[in-house]
């Protein structure tokens, strides 16, 4: 049975709910990604960091609704691109405005926690 955390990777770890969504890092996936329920996010050892930054964006998208893909997800997307692409070298990942808000989001999220 194919299961959501192993469609891209099947050493994948489901880190279980967090949060209200369900958390799975990826071994092969690069960045990551905020789909409905689910995050998905790099192992990385700023891993952490990264799950904090797509639960920003489940926050915009609980804010948007169905606005959420064409306002956030389709810019985001296309800003990944271009940046892996090799375009806007001197501008950080985070300066996109998506991105930002998604960082300020993750910013509150950890500022509750503690």
């Amino acid at each position: 049975m194919v299961t959501v955390r192993g469609l891209l990777d099947r050493e994948a770890e489901d880190i279980g709910v967090w949060q209200g969504v369900r958390a799975i890092r990826y071994n092969k996936l690069q960045g990551g990604v905020s789909l409905g329920p689910f995050l998905f996010y790099q192992a990385t050892p700023s891993g952490d960091t990264l799950l904090y930054h797509e639960y920003g964006h489940y926050r915009q998208s609980l804010l948007l609704g169905p606005l959420y893909i064409p306002l956030i997800g389709l810019p985001s997307f296309s800003w990944a691109i271009m940046k892996k692409a090799g375009f806007f070298q001197g501008i950080p990942y985070c300066a996109f405005p998506t991105e930002r808000w998604a960082d300020r989001l993750a910013q509150s999220c950890i500022e509750l926690e503690n």
